[in-house]
This record gives C-alpha cells, structure tokens and sequence, in this order.
C-alpha cells in the first residue's frame, strides 16, 4: 500500500488555476526516488482517481481557491461526501473520497492545501501573487507529508505489548 498520494489539479489554460499541477511536477521532481509517495497532476478530478485514492494511506489535494486574497494559503482535513453520486464533470475531493469508501471500503487521511488565485483568466502562467508565494506552499506541502509520516510510523511502531514495556521501565 502507498503511504501518500498527492494530487495537483488545474486548468494550465486559466492562469492560477494552473497552480496544483505546477506544485505536483515540483513535488514529483522532490519526491521522485520515494517509492511510498506517488506525485499525480491532472486538468480535473476523474471517477478512475478513487481507485488511487483507496491505495494510500494518506491524500494531499492541491488546488487554487477561488477565494481569499491572492496568495492566501489555507489547509484542511477533508472528511468523505455523504451525498449521491451523479455523472458530472466536476467531482470534488470530497466525492472522491466517497467514491474510495463506497467501491474499495477504504477512505485515507486527507487534506487539502489550497492558495488563493489572482486571477482564473484565458491565459498561461502563474500570476507574480502566486509565484511569489509558490515556495512556501511547497513547503507546506512537504510540511504536511512529513508530518504525517512521521506521526503514521510511530503508530505503527509502538505496539501494545511495546507500550506495556514501556511503561514498566
């Protein structure tokens, strides 16, 4: 099983909606010798990333938000949709995180990490807003992983006949 699957989504046409798949190459090009993180960019959220998705035992989502001021950066745990499901093109995280629970019985941490876009026009590249604050949400975003990894091992490490001995001592 994966240990963390990071998703970067965006539109690479419309300015800072473009940002979730310029921060998933970064973090591929950092994490690229890790085999228990994988690094995936797409234009959208799809039904087949539920089957990713119940694999790891952790989700980063990174997208622009739509509001907020540009360059804000906000993170937050993301809990499953508890709403049917219906043919769009437009699935949330949420659903995604749904969909893994309803088709593979497994629903992993996840977050989100978004940063406030200055502008979604017709047009390629990230705003200066954006840029300049591009480095600290990567930061973030290694920040949470290795958070997590390391909060995850120490679970897995310490078991209740361990913890019994350490008690004792």
């Amino acid at each position: 099983m994966l240990d963390v699957l990071i998703l970067g989504y965006g539109n690479t046409l419309r300015g800072d909606d473009a940002l979730g798949i310029h921060t998933a190459h970064a973090l591929h090009d950092f994490y690229c010798t890790d085999g228990g993180i994988r690094v995936l960019a797409t234009s959208q959220l799809t039904f087949d990333l539920a089957e990713d998705i119940s694999q790891a035992k952790m989700v980063l989502f990174i997208d622009a938000a739509e509001s907020g001021s540009a360059g804000e950066i906000c993170q937050d745990e993301v809990m499953p949709a508890d709403e049917k499901v219906r043919f769009t093109h437009h699935l949330t995280h949420r659903t995604l995180l749904m969909l893994s629970k309803q088709l593979y019985g497994r629903v992993p941490t996840a977050v989100t990490l978004t940063m406030a876009a200055a502008s979604s026009d017709v047009g390629m590249g990230l705003s200066q807003a954006v840029q300049d604050r591009l480095p600290e949400l990567l930061e973030r975003a290694k920040a949470i992983v290795s958070k997590w990894r390391l909060g995850h091992g120490e679970r897995n490490i310490r078991t209740p006949s361990l913890e019994a001995e350490l008690v004792r001592h």
